[in-house]
């Protein structure tokens, strides 16, 4: 038999130091009795080419203790065998530790699976996915429900979800990483108006002119002065914000001749529409579409094969709350959807959302930028407001985003002391049953999140 490729799988230790995955003492007593990986029957190859039919018992150091076929156990050490052989035998200890790290894990976890079975089955939710991720590993994921009130298809691990506001620091680390390319002339500081020249002629409520245009940093911060959910929108603006029939240039040009809440710079107030100013601006300075720029920046350097802004006409798994003229996906819209509408219309899952901010932490196998955005994104880049670049920071060691589009809710939160991120996306059938529907995904998330990396 060949030798079998497994799946990649994190090689870290299981102790973590100062602050452990687990206590140490319950983990060495874990590690005594630990049950071992399914029996593998497969060939081993020496460098001399010879074959021997075995399978592994443990590695330590440089050697590995291998079982015959009769029952004889062999330790030698790893440098005897083949290159192809090693190259089994480390995935072999990456796919044991990890079997130990998720044995080991605390009970809090066993209890998010039937948790949220139960808020199905309650009617609560009607698809719910989750997953946790340390150190760039991902330790759990679980799935409940179905993908609409009308299609009894499973919830999977790869099923989309609208991510709504959790879309602020895709947007975000796409443009750090636009600055950090030497081919792309902008700068966090850079005024809009150099790329949407009308900007400038917009005013306040009062007919005053603003004293200049938002920057990159404001925009991306909530302190653009832009219209905001603080004071409410128009009619106007209501429509404009959720018609996705047009597509972001046009969407653009259309915000900025709206009135602004206040002068940019002068204070926080939260605005889709000036995530939506930021991405129409990162499409003209790059030469190309959102998409292009999501796919170029983010998901080819991180390997996420499913976040979109643009669903796949015939793809067939993706989730939908309860349907009704004011709840209407931009997938489902009759006639297609051009809008890619940068802080609110991203579809992804809750595995690739984990590795996404694991990456921002600098945690796991691909980095985003030439720059530390850990110490960015951890950073408040203003004394009020306690948003840093989509990430609220109002909890202590902590970074969240939280979304509610439409009958779509979902949220990210991350440890930064620890490299510890969840993220859980699910769909509501009544808006009333939001409150507790949230709250008790919020509570079945939180508490493997803090368990972990308890001392």
């Amino acid at each position: 038999m060949k030798i079998p490729a497994f799946p990649p799988h994190s090689a870290r230790s299981v102790l973590l130091g100062a602050r452990s995955l687990v206590p140490s003492a319950i983990l060495l007593g874990f590690l005594a009795c630990a049950p071992p990986l399914p029996a593998e029957t497969v060939e081993l190859k020496d460098q001399q080419g010879r074959t021997i039919s075995a399978e592994v018992v443990s590695t330590e150091g440089d050697n590995v203790t291998i079982r015959r076929e009769d029952g004889k156990e062999f330790t030698l050490p790893k440098g005897s065998f083949d290159q192809a052989t090693q190259d089994y035998l480390a995935q072999w200890e990456r796919k044991r530790a990890s079997a130990l790290r998720k044995a080991s894990l605390p009970p809090s976890f066993g209890e998010v699976q039937p948790g949220l079975e139960e808020l199905v089955n309650t009617g609560l939710v009607i698809g719910v996915q989750v997953a946790l991720a340390h150190e760039g590993e991902i330790l759990l994921t679980a799935e409940a429900g179905q993908l609409g009130t009308d299609n009894n298809s499973p919830v999977t691990s790869e099923t989309l979800f609208v991510a709504g506001s959790c879309a602020a620091p895709f947007v975000s680390a796409m443009i750090f990483s636009m600055i950090d390319d030497p081919a792309i002339e902008i700068a966090m500081e850079d005024g809009v108006d150099k790329w949407l020249p009308a900007i400038k002629d917009a005013t306040l409520d009062n007919d005053t002119p603003i004293e200049r245009a938002p920057n990159f940093k404001e925009l991306l911060n909530h302190y653009s002065g832009m219209f905001s959910t603080r004071r409410g929108f128009s009619p106007v603006q209501r429509a404009l914000l959720a018609d996705f029939s047009q597509d972001l240039p046009t969407l653009a040009d259309a915000l900025v001749t709206q009135k602004f809440y206040r002068h940019p710079g002068q204070g926080y107030a939260t605005s889709s529409a000036g995530y939506a100013v930021a991405g129409r601006v990162a499409e003209l300075a790059a030469g190309k579409p959102l998409e292009e720029i999501l796919k170029e920046k983010i998901c080819v350097p991180l390997g996420l094969e499913h976040t979109t802004y643009f669903p796949a006409a015939d793809h067939s798994n993706i989730a939908v709350g309860a349907l009704d003229k004011e709840n209407t996906p931009p997938h489902m819209i009759e006639g297609g959807f051009k809008l890619a509408h940068p802080a609110v219309s991203l579809y992804t899952t809750a595995s690739e959302a984990v590795r996404f901010a694991q990456s921002l932490l600098g945690a796991g196998n691909a980095r985003l930028t030439r720059t530390n955005l850990r110490n960015t994104i951890t950073s408040p880049p203003y004394k009020a407001g306690n948003f840093n670049y989509g990430w609220s920071s109002r909890e202590k060691n902590y970074l969240s985003t939280i979304s509610s589009f439409q009958k779509y809710r979902g949220t990210i939160k991350m440890d930064y002391t620890t490299n510890t991120v969840v993220a859980a996306f699910w769909t509501i059938r009544v808006i009333a049953q939001d409150g507790r529907a949230s709250g008790e995904v919020f509570r079945l998330i939180n508490a493997p999140l803090k368990d972990l990396v308890a001392p």
